[in-house]
């Protein structure tokens, strides 16, 4: 019991109640905790379907090949 009352006078922690949110604050350093917020639901997004025939294709020539001499 000794150690905790040791530990206790080091970090001489403090608590208070700020805007919904707990803050502890020690010698070492500051902690916040909050209510987890509530998280919106997924919005599913749909792939974009191009249909074929409203594609046309392009022509598109070969060139013609280079013989040899």
């Amino acid at each position: 019991m000794s150690k905790i009352k040791e530990a206790y006078r080091k970090l001489n922690p403090k608590a208070a109640v700020l805007g919904g949110a707990l803050i502890i604050t020690t010698s070492i350093g500051t902690c916040q905790l909050t209510k987890p917020s509530v998280e919106e639901p997924a919005v599913e997004e749909t792939p974009l379907v191009i249909e074929e025939s409203a594609v046309e294709p392009e022509a598109v020539e070969a060139p013609e090949p280079v013989e040899a001499e």
